[in-house]
């Protein structure tokens, strides 16, 4: 099969008997990135039996990740892949591609990929298969979760005040923040013509709000859990945090916007599970420092331009700043 395979790595072959042709996965053809997914026909033609053209099934299917182990269902309505594009499961937080998920695709029309059908991936099926057991990193100690990110939407909790206390806890801000995950995606790709950048764009904010954002929820849970454990056995815990904000309004602003976001984490902690912790709020046993630092501690290069909301409130360098952190256990 001189014409299919390469002087590179040719892998995870699928034939599908009912239209006869090949798919499989490749890093030594031009291609999306990784390894992509290609397919090629067997055919008949007066009395010649031959493969057709090799052929890129493209993107959606295709990422710049790795991409391997398609295969369709016998109506080839549509079919199943493994993939370590963003959103997939990984263990190591420094290294967001080393695992694989398995994600399914659906065609709009009938497939496979040589007709004019348009293939859409849907997200992980909820229970991926994963290299182990689970993929998520296992927290044992509170000290593991450090720094624990918060992220919170532009000038939230309660917008335009010069308060420095919300009555919110970090869980409101939350549940109203991440549904408009496409609305940031919508304003921040509006005026992207390019289409290879376009989709860039678009898996940059969809990470920022699964991988930053949900998982800084999901690890305060965690974290809280911990810390009761702790405290019923007596430790006595201290937490410090730090309050971040975004350039776009007034120092003086920001700090108060600064410390409004270090007061919902504070009512998280007196409410969460009906208020578990507030006895050893009381009693000492659990002390919330706080550090408000405004944007003086912003990443460089952020933009502050109130005309310019695309970058100062939907970039994902502006989203990062809009956060409280906790910074240290004692």
């Amino acid at each position: 099969m001189e014409l299919i395979n390469t002087q590179e790595n040719d892998i995870t072959p699928f034939f599908q008997q009912s239209t006869k042709q090949l798919y499989f996965s490749s890093d030594g053809r031009s291609g999306v990135g990784g390894y992509d997914i290609f397919f090629t026909e067997y055919s008949l033609n007066n009395g010649n039996e031959g493969w057709s053209e090799v052929r890129n099934v493209g993107k959606p299917i295709n990422s710049s990740y790795h991409d391997i182990y398609f295969a369709l269902d016998k109506d080839g309505k549509a079919g199943y892949l493994s993939s370590n594009r963003p959103g997939s499961f990984y263990l190591d937080p420094n290294n967001k591609a080393c695992c694989h998920d398995i994600y399914r695709v659906v065609f709009e029309e009938t497939p496979p990929p040589s007709t004019n059908a348009t293939p859409a991936i849907t997200p992980p099926l909820p229970s991926p298969v994963s290299p182990l057991p689970t993929a998520p990193p296992i927290f044992e100690k509170l000290e593991d979760f450090l720094p624990l990110a918060l992220y919170f939407d532009n000038d939230e909790p309660d917008k335009r005040t010069e308060k420095t206390t919300t009555k919110k806890a970090y869980e409101e801000t939350y549940e109203r923040y991440f549904p408009r995950r496409n609305d940031f995606i919508e304003q921040y790709t509006k005026p992207i013509s390019n289409e290879d950048e376009k989709d860039e764009a678009t898996l940059n904010i969809t990470d920022f709000f699964e991988e930053e954002v949900k998982k800084g929820y999901d690890h305060l849970q965690l974290f809280s859990g911990i810390l009761l454990k702790r405290l019923e056995a007596g430790d006595k815990v201290e937490i410090v945090i730090k309050g971040y904000t975004s350039p776009r309004a007034k120092t003086d602003y920001n700090i108060y916007l600064a410390k409004r976001r270090i007061s919902s984490l504070r009512n998280h902690f007196a409410t969460w599970q009906n208020g578990v912790f507030s006895k050893f709020l009381e009693e000492g046993k659990l002390i919330i420092s706080e550090a408000p630092f405004g944007e003086s501690q912003a990443a460089t290069g952020i933009s502050d331009d109130l005309f310019d909301e695309r970058n100062s409130i939907y970039s994902v360098g502006a989203s990062k700043e809009r956060r409280v952190e906790i910074i240290e256990v004692k």
